[in-house]
């Protein structure tokens, strides 16, 4: 039985990749036909939204077993049986979810490069680390940085060869902690997120400009910060707090993974859910056309219609 289910498991995981690019993909490709062809848009969304489920279906195994995550691995589960509802609701008519569609090929088109080129990802989590060293510097933080996965001739035990050089090491004489900057760690999925929503309504570029520019800087500065909370409490063991249930829940095996499990998986992570509606907040008086799609989504999940703009009293754009 646990056999068959690793299987599943692995069979998902190796193709999340192909499944993520279909998707994006068929919504790229729905947003160039829907003002020409909407019945055949309603199709091609429909179709692509059972992919994208499939897509966080394969990812539910890999965020909760290997990622220790509870906040991502839910909201990736939840994302299954909402990506079908919202393919079923939209072949049954309801073209106010075309935006939500459109959004979420933007966030592919933005995201999904940074996950596939080196090219792309290296300067990325080179500028992302410079930075973090700056915050590091900033806090009195005692360590170093280094590529690969030697520091004064030891091997770092269990850490795979990484080509960038944005891996922090705290401690000495062979007992070492190490933090690294994944992509993960540049906050590009958060900001391929914003991107998304105010790229797929119709608002001046003006008005556009300037919630993204706030929020993508919100986003960086946070995500800078949360670098530095997560690499200090981790490399100096500050968050050692109720070791044997983390252990025992996360299964580590090392007791030293404690401080990170709390200062990532779980106060980072449920910091940024609500970092993030707070941005949204700021984003959506600037533009809150992007309130529609919340609206749609909102009306999807409770079967009751909303109109969060009267009640957030937030007045109708002007043109500028």
């Amino acid at each position: 039985m646990i056999e068959g289910v690793l299987g599943v498991y692995g069979l998902l995981e190796s193709v999340s990749q192909p499944l993520g690019w279909l998707a994006i993909a068929g919504f790229l490709a729905g947003f160039g036909v829907e003002r020409f062809r909407p019945a055949h848009a309603r199709r091609l969304y429909a179709v692509c939204w059972v992919v994208f489920g499939l897509f966080w279906l394969s990812l539910v195994g890999g965020l909760f077993i290997e990622e220790n995550s509870v906040v991502q691995g839910t909201a990736s589960l939840l994302a299954v049986p909402l990506s079908v509802l919202i393919a079923r609701h939209i072949a049954q008519g309801r073209d106010g979810l075309f935006a939500l569609s459109r959004a979420v090929g933007v966030m592919g088109l933005v995201y999904l490069p940074f996950l596939a080129s080196e090219a792309l990802r290296q300067p990325l989590i080179e500028i992302v680390t410079i930075h973090t060293d700056w915050g590091l510097q900033l806090v009195g933080a005692d360590y170093r940085i280094i590529s690969g996965t030697t520091i004064d001739g030891y091997e770092l035990v269990g850490l795979s060869d990484h080509p960038f050089e944005s891996r922090f090491i705290f401690g000495e004489n062979g007992d070492y902690i190490s933090y690294t900057i994944i992509l993960a760690c540049t906050g590009i999925g958060s900001m391929a997120i914003f991107i998304g929503l105010v790229a797929a309504v119709k608002a001046p570029l003006r008005r556009k400009a300037r919630a993204l520019a706030l929020a993508l800087g919100i986003i960086y500065l946070l995500n800078i910060i949360r670098n530095v909370f997560i690499a200090t409490s981790f490399g100096e063991q500050r968050l050692h707090v109720f070791p044997e249930l983390i252990i025992s829940v996360f299964s580590l095996e090392s007791a030293e993974t404690v401080s990170f499990i709390w200062a990532d998986r779980i106060v980072s992570q449920f910091g940024a859910v609500v970092a993030l509606i707070g941005i949204t907040y700021l984003v959506v008086r600037e533009v809150p056309e992007v309130l529609d799609i919340i609206d749609d989504l909102l009306a999807l999940v409770t079967g009751s219609e909303y109109n969060l703009r009267a009640s957030l009293g937030i007045d109708e754009p002007d043109s500028g």
